[in-house]
């Protein structure tokens, strides 16, 4: 990433105007960016600390789904909790990262791993997509249950998971430490311990699920999430690496519209899900539109991103993204709204991302752009 323009200062050659009104402006700005670079740094040498804290940070502490409250209410629980979701949520996303670099693959593929992520903890680990009677499923178990799947609940939480779980979290990594977006984070030994973890984590939830919740999805759901993850897995494989490029070189709108694209995401999937529930939709033309409107969102930011000098597009579009979960979160976590700390940190991260984004630094788009591998 390149720091702002530091060239205005002394760029003509030294004359009266370019002598800034208030000298002692300057000593400030340096410290301003010598903050940034130490803090760049620091992430910089611990990559795999910035994505464990963003995966799950993002999709459970930021959004309430995993209660900051609990840590003066029962820190045991809080203890319990934490520990599950980094055992889940930061193998995931270090091992499709992993797989995006050591394949030379784009956002296809890591689009398409998340999504074979979310079977695993939302179907195998946690058989939220099978139990109708699940806490968190709320009304959507029943509504659109067939042949033992919540369908209308399987489009939004893997939407969820597809895009704040693993690839937003990636994207943050690229777009605070580019220097290390074609870096593998592990070496062979990591793999090995990050697999392990994760299959441990996996089979002391489910097995939590079926002995504590009750539910047991049987063995041809079973069998059928496997091949539902083992296939996603070969798809990601196969897809080119050049997949979904962006068609115009540059981003074609202004950053406010891909802050408002980002923010229409969640709410988008909440409306349509909410609105044909209450009015009692045909769930098949629900799971239809869900669809349709995530592809349109895919398409629209396909099609304005660009594939060069977009990083503060991108920053923008995630920070749109996150405002959604952000504000729930506050709603959900009164009356302590611990959360408030976790968000004003995010306020900061994405101001330091923004402020010290490239003019021509690309990362790619997020639904489905050029190979990173192949970008200049």
């Amino acid at each position: 990433m390149i720091e702002g323009d530091s060239s205005a200062i002394g760029s003509n050659g030294g004359g009266p105007s370019d002598v800034p009104a208030d000298p002692s402006s300057v000593p400030a700005v340096g410290e301003r960016r010598g903050a940034w670079n130490r803090f760049r740094r620091y992430l910089g040498r611990h990559p795999v600390l910035l994505l464990v804290l963003l995966s799950p940070g993002i999709p459970e502490y930021l959004s309430g789904s995993s209660p900051l409250n609990l840590l003066v209410e029962s820190p045991l629980f809080f203890g319990m909790f934490l520990a599950a979701n980094l055992a889940l949520y930061g193998p995931g996303v270090l091992l499709i990262r992993e797989a995006r670099v050591r394949w030379h693959k784009g956002w296809g593929t890591v689009l398409v791993l998340a999504a074979a992520y979310a079977v695993l903890e939302e179907g195998i680990a946690l058989s939220t997509l099978f139990d109708p009677r699940a806490s968190v499923v709320g009304g959507l178990g029943a509504y659109g249950h067939f042949a033992g799947v919540s369908w209308v609940w399987l489009v939004g939480v893997m939407m969820v998971h597809v895009l704040f779980s693993i690839s937003l979290p990636i994207l943050l990594l690229d777009l605070a430490v580019p220097a290390t977006r074609e870096r593998p984070l592990l070496g062979r030994r990591g793999i090995g311990v990050a697999v392990g973890l994760l299959g441990l984590d996996v089979i002391l939830l489910a097995t939590v699920v079926d002995r504590f919740l009750g539910f047991w999805m049987g063995i041809p759901l079973l069998v059928a999430s496997l091949a539902a993850i083992g296939g996603l897995v070969v798809l990601a494989r196969l897809l080119p690496a050049d997949a979904g490029a962006p068609p115009t070189a540059r981003p074609t709108a202004p950053p406010a519209v891909f802050a408002a694209l980002g923010a229409g995401v969640f709410l988008g999937v909440l409306l349509i899900q909410s609105f044909n529930d209450s009015l009692g939709t045909p769930a098949l033309l629900t799971v239809a539109e869900l669809i349709g409107f995530l592809a349109a969102v895919g398409l629209i930011l396909r099609e304005i991103v660009g594939r060069h000098g977009n990083e503060r597009a991108l920053v923008a579009f995630a920070a749109g993204a996150i405002v959604d979960i952000a504000v729930i979160g506050l709603i959900e976590g009164r009356p302590i709204p611990l959360v408030i700390g976790p968000d004003l940190l995010a306020v900061a991260f994405f101001v330091y991302l923004y402020r010290h984004a490239s003019a021509s630094a690309s990362v790619g788009a997020l639904p489905a752009p050029g190979a990173l591998a192949s970008a200049p």
